[in-house]
């Protein structure tokens, strides 16, 4: 799946010069408010304040602030984490606590009491207090995992909490000077150089790059090793190009208040000047999450807005319950069923005892308690302890100190196996949590991603279609016939200067612009300083602009307001009006420019079954669908490219409702998303893309083992359902000789009806095959929809614990998450 990121500005109209003065709330181009006098009052006095009754509460920042607002930033957490179980104060306290929920610890805890108690005990020797010794044994083993563990909790926060970091300070002599991110506050601005982990939610101010773009990499949030795009606002990066600037610029940014949301924010920034203010919004493209890091960029000012256990992170580690593994559940189990017998026996025996004791002839035996005290109630009830303890060693203490012992060995165990390191970075596997080593063996169902988890992640072109026509780039002979051309018969004839201009020319220079134009790449100096090395978030956009530099339309640079294109030898200037980001709801990108010839274009490219349900009318694409079918068959990820020219008069009006969206501090997504939709209609398509994603080495085996050990596989994709199976028969998710269902259905009723057809052929072919037989299941992300219904969600789950392997395809990142 498409997974793009890039600059999203409007020229000229995003920016807004007003002055300040007292009234009633306005609304301007920009869509940034200009607030009424009480709510600057409340503004300028800091903190938080609401938009609306229902809206957000919203977070003000102020950067460079006098004494009064400085207060009001430092009145934020420090940035100051801790993930660690235990503080000194609760130590004990919580342990504790924790051990004697135990079932086996109460119980042992309980019989190590009574056999102190003189009348109940039938021990008297030294012996009476050897439970309580070897629960003591038990519960400081216990102790010393727990406290073990927390101290390497410990000393990873004190490693990031000393981190070196850098902060723009107008006191003193150096006006750049070092500091931790535990001193790091609100309001505080930051240099983060190359390389370096950004320590704070921060949004950017300027960075070194001419065009405002900036890298990140946020391996250490979503393990993705993509690098991703930020961009700083040119209006604003004015003035934090440089030290003096950053130090004298004063202002405040209006912001959400902290959330968990990963991967939104909304908010403005205000310059004041003087008596004018310059207010502009902010997005997610101008934000820098804590934990990502700068790379191929030289440094990045930013201003910091989230810190601590406020920051988006932070507030995504939830506290971890006590996790209890299998062994302790099982054991929990096992140690109440002879409790149960052993309350049982005891009772019996006290009610007997106490029935019987007059009819036994012991008044003769001067070393018994006489009748009248020996079966009174008292006595009896005492008697009933005696008993418990007598049967206590049906439940063995020893089987704790045997499991505590056993979990560290594990640990240690898996954490020095020389067989489980990673080659390529030589990187050791680590038990975190010795309580659920015990688990590895219990593991029943894997539930994988494909792109970067299955796949290596490295994109390579391989077809096209344009024109009704398919066409290769870089294949074997074997892969070439007379249905594939290669390609460079197409880009050869848009290249010729006597060419006759109709519309399979007019067409094919169009796929080749949206290569070269809609996307996020940005090209970047070789090693050898000579080449260029393109880079960007998505890996396939990479390969499409490496496709097309090869065919004679090569991208050589971007400003904030331009994109230029070399072709034919000279430069083409395509000035951005505007780009429409890419996300996984939307499922495409959009970018507006104007080209030399002074016409205002939307090239669009994103997944096929959105992009040719935005077409205009009248358009024949039976051929197209047919090559996008024999590419997913293939395994190769398709993407459609579409276009559309639109008018100068009215892309002025729906500019300015763009960016009054673009403005809106609530609710901006929504709004955002109803104006792009205007403008991504009516396209005239161009073609489509075919990109194969290799298999990792040992995918195949690994995940064959994982089936023959009794594990179901389930592979969790955004591709389409050709492309799905065609990777789980090639990854060894499914097997030849595997009879495979597929649930494609548009409604509950549809739905359900495949979810009974296929549960009555598996338990038919079960009885013929004596269970021999193996099932797979593939189903679509709509269809999966409709299957967790209420009424459907339990004959759901029975079909897919009779399949080995399952497929789910186009699904959303919210349906892989919860499944």
């Amino acid at each position: 799946m498409l997974d793009a990121e890039g600059t999203s500005m409007l020229a000229e109209v995003d920016r807004e010069v007003r002055p300040s003065r007292p009234g009633t709330g306005v609304q301007d181009l920009s869509g940034a408010r200009v607030p009424s006098e009480t709510e600057a009052s409340a503004r300028r006095r800091g903190g938080r304040a609401r938009r609306g009754g229902n809206e957000p509460e919203v977070r003000k920042v102020w950067i460079n602030p006098d004494e009064d607002h400085a207060r009001e930033n430092r009145r934020f957490p420090t940035n100051y984490i801790s993930t660690t179980k235990y503080s000194p104060w609760n130590l004990l306290p919580k342990f504790l606590f924790e051990q004697f929920t135990l079932f086996s610890n109460a119980y042992f805890l309980a019989v190590g009491c009574l056999y102190a108690v003189d009348k109940i005990t039938p021990v008297f020797t030294g012996g009476r207090y050897s439970t309580l010794w070897t629960l003591t044994v038990v519960i400081v083993v216990a102790f010393v995992k727990d406290v073990w563990e927390d101290l390497n909790r410990l000393r990873s926060d004190r490693a990031v909490n000393r981190h070196a970091t850098r902060r723009l300070a107008q006191d003193g002599d150096e006006h750049v000077q070092d500091t931790t991110w535990a001193r790091v506050h609100v309001g505080d601005i930051l240099r983060i150089e190359k390389d370096e982990a950004v320590p704070a939610d921060m949004v950017i101010l300027a960075c070194s790059s001419d065009d405002g773009v900036a890298y990140i990499e946020t391996k250490q949030l979503d393990g993705e090793s993509n690098l991703k795009v930020k961009v700083s606002i040119p209006d604003v990066s004015d003035h934090f190009d440089n030290i003096q600037g950053a130090l004298e610029t004063r202002g405040y940014i209006d912001c959400e208040a902290p959330n968990e949301l990963m991967y939104r924010f909304n908010g403005s920034i205000t310059i004041l000047q003087g008596e004018e203010e310059v207010v502009l919004p902010l997005s997610y493209e101008n934000f820098l999450l804590r934990g990502c890091t700068l790379r191929n960029t030289e440094y990045v000012l930013g201003v910091v807005v989230n810190t601590g256990r406020e920051t988006k992170l932070m507030m995504n580690i939830k506290p971890a319950p006590r996790k209890r593994s299998t062994v302790e559940k099982k054991t929990s189990y096992y140690y109440f069923v002879p409790f149960t017998m052993q309350i049982v026996f005891c009772s019996i025996l006290a009610v007997l005892s106490r029935s019987e004791c007059r009819r036994l002839p012991i008044r003769d035996a001067w070393y018994f308690a006489q009748p009248d005290e020996n079966c009174a109630f008292l006595p009896s009830f005492l008697r009933f302890f005696t008993y418990f303890l007598t049967f206590s060693s049906m439940i063995p203490i020893a089987l704790n100190i045997f499991i505590e012992i056993a979990r560290v060995f594990h640990t240690i165990q898996v954490s020095s196996d020389g067989d489980m390191i990673d080659e390529s970075t030589g990187t050791k596997s680590e038990a975190r949590t010795s309580n659920l080593t015990t688990e590895l063996g219990q593991v029943s169902y894997v539930f994988s991603d494909k792109t970067g988890t299955l796949t290596a992640n490295r994109m390579v072109f391989k077809k096209c279609s344009v024109g009704g026509v398919v066409y290769g780039w870089d294949l074997d002979d074997a892969a070439t016939s007379s249905k594939v051309l290669p390609v460079e018969k197409l880009s050869s004839k848009l290249h010729d200067q006597n060419r006759s201009g109709n519309l399979e020319d007019v067409i094919g220079e169009e796929f080749f612009k949206v290569l070269s134009i809609c996307h996020a790449v940005v090209p970047e100096p070789g090693p050898d300083g000579q080449s260029v090395i393109y880079q960007s978030s998505s890996p396939d956009e990479v390969a499409l602009a490496t496709f097309a530099k090869a065919q004679g339309f090569e991208f050589a640079s971007r400003s904030n307001k331009e994109i230029f294109v070399q072709r034919d030898g000279h430069e083409e200037a395509y000035e951005i009006l505007g780009v429409i980001d890419f996300d996984s709801t939307r499922k495409r990108m959009s970018v507006i420019v104007r080209g030399p010839d002074a016409k205002v274009k939307v090239y669009t490219k994103g997944a096929d079954s959105v992009i040719l349900s935005r077409l205009a009318p009248g358009q024949s694409l039976n051929k197209a669908k047919d090559d996008i079918g024999a590419f997913a068959v293939e395994g190769l990820r398709t993407l459609a490219l579409a276009y559309r020219q639109v008018d100068d008069a009215w892309f002025d009006q729906w500019s300015k409702r763009y960016a009054e969206a673009r403005g809106s501090l609530t609710d901006r997504e929504r709004e955002v998303e109803v104006v792009a939709d205007e403008i991504e209609r009516a396209l005239t398509f161009v073609g489509v893309t075919a990109i194969e994603d290799k298999l990792q080495d040992g995918v195949p085996d690994t995940l064959r083992s994982l089936r023959q050990a009794g594990i179901a596989i389930w592979i969790l994709t955004g591709d389409k359902q050709e492309t799905a199976i065609n990777i789980g028969l090639s990854s060894g998710t499914f097997d030849e000789d595997m009879d495979i269902v597929i649930i494609n259905e548009h409604d509950v009723p549809g739905t359900s009806a495949q979810i009974d057809r296929a549960l009555g052929r598996w338990t038919a072919l079960a009885v013929e095959t004596e269970g021999l037989k193996k099932y797979g299941l593939v189903i679509d992300g709509a269809t999966l929809h409709f299957a967790l219904a209420p009424e459907l969600e339990t004959k759901f789950i029975n079909l897919t614990r009779m399949a080995k392997s399952v497929v789910g395809c186009r699904l959303s990142p919210k349906q892989s998450l919860k499944s």
